[in-house]
């Protein structure tokens, strides 16, 4: 694909005629500027509006945009443009009327690999500069040039409807790995590491993959953040709607888990990914001996290199699970760390006007839900700076009345 076929968000449809209209829904991989004005073109007549859809293509656009931020490696821009179109098709048709909703024609999912160099999404390297430039602007700079206190996040989908409950979850986790301690709210739960390719052998895969769990159990895919707060893939295993808790499915979700997690760390250490179909390919019960699966003998090796091992760890590690309410505490409680030298007077008027606006991921929370957020996190943050060695130089009758004058 050329790189002119990129095209933007407010293109307007172009009127295509019947037999074009058949044309490209009988390709597997249509050409992108077709395959958006055949979009635009149906959205316009199922809506009735020319100005909503294209608002929400470009918001996918940007939220991709940044999921792939931290991507180690080329993006094919004729996936981006798919993946794009397949987002907004998905939101723009739930608000279609019933009895008009259609599926997205193009299922087939395109490699994110570039199938040649002009297929590269030459934009990201540009794209990953300005992000790091920003990310490096002190609060004040942010300000002077119009831009939120904080930089706002990609929209995080932290549930799945119908999975497993968390607190059952837990049960089981306790039952079959005792004496095994799992992040807060996370049984059964991993981050997706580099060096797995998470389009085409995990979101691509799922097809295949499905076929290969074995009956009643179910795997997902969610946000979630590391323990430094950065966003990640995350997969979730439960059982599926109507099975049956008892010894048996807890064996199968436990192996089906530690199978999933060894499949990860295989693909980080070695630094060869497969489809996760594959691994489930060769599952077997009697292989999970112990609480944990036989590893290769290329593994058995690599695991004797502990800082790889300790890497490795890393990469999957998640933080705890975090409502809203405590997901704000925690943005405010990483802003105030970098800024705890700016006055506490300043900091706190910072922080009450970014309370009077609606921010990605805490859209539940009003001003004085964020506010009563910030008092929180400054409280907690006193304390750990007054224990802090060697010591801070901050006046702490200061800092505590504006951290309750932040809540007011």
């Amino acid at each position: 694909m050329s790189r002119n076929e990129k095209r933007k968000a407010s293109e307007s449809p172009a009127g295509l005629s019947k037999k074009a209209k058949i044309s490209i829904l009988a390709q597997e991989f249509p050409n992108t500027e077709a395959r958006a004005e055949f979009i635009a073109a149906k959205f316009s007549k199922l809506l009735g509006d020319d100005v909503v859809f294209p608002k929400i293509l470009e918001k996918k656009r940007v939220n991709l945009k940044h999921e792939i931020l931290n991507c180690t490696y080329d993006i094919s821009e004729y996936w981006f443009n798919w993946a794009v179109d397949y987002r907004a098709w998905d939101e723009t048709m739930a608000l279609v009327q019933a009895g008009k909703k259609e599926k997205f024609p193009w299922q087939s999912v395109p490699s994110s690999e570039p199938k040649d160099p002009s297929d590269r999404a030459l934009w990201l390297p540009k794209f990953k500069e300005t992000q790091s430039m920003l990310a490096s602007l002190t609060s004040r700079e942010r300000l002077e040039n119009g831009l939120v206190l904080m930089k706002e996040e990609p929209p995080f989908k932290r549930t799945y409807p119908g999975m497993t409950s968390i607190e059952l979850r837990q049960t089981i986790w306790d039952d079959v790995f005792p004496g095994k301690p799992c992040v807060k709210n996370r049984p059964f739960e991993f981050a997706v590491p580099t060096h797995v390719k998470f389009v085409d052998h995990v979101a691509a895969d799922i097809h295949k993959r499905d076929k290969q769990l074995p009956p009643g159990i179910r795997m997902v895919v969610v946000d979630a953040e590391c323990p430094e707060g950065t966003r990640v893939n995350c997969l979730i295993f439960g059982y599926k709607n109507g099975t049956v808790d008892n010894p048996w499915n807890r064996l199968l979700l436990a192996a089906v888990y530690k199978t999933a997690v060894q499949w990860a760390r295989e693909a980080f250490m070695t630094r060869r990914s497969i489809p996760l179909s594959q691994a489930l390919a060769s599952f077997k019960v009697s292989s999970f001996v112990n609480g944990d699966v036989k590893l290769s003998d290329e593994m058995e090796q690599l695991s004797l290199d502990k800082s790889l091992v300790a890497e490795c760890d890393a990469q999957l590690a998640l933080g705890p699970y975090r409502n809203e309410k405590a997901h704000a505490e925690f943005r405010v409680s990483v802003w105030l760390e970098k800024e705890k030298m700016l006055p506490a007077e300043e900091r706190c008027k910072m922080l009450r006007d970014w309370c009077n606006q609606t921010h990605v991921n805490l859209e539940g929370l009003t001003p004085a839900d964020q506010r009563m957020a910030c008092r929180r996190a400054w409280e907690a943050k006193i304390q750990e700076w007054t224990e802090t060695k060697p010591p801070l130089y901050l006046s702490w009758t200061e800092e505590k009345k504006f951290a309750a004058e932040v809540a007011k």
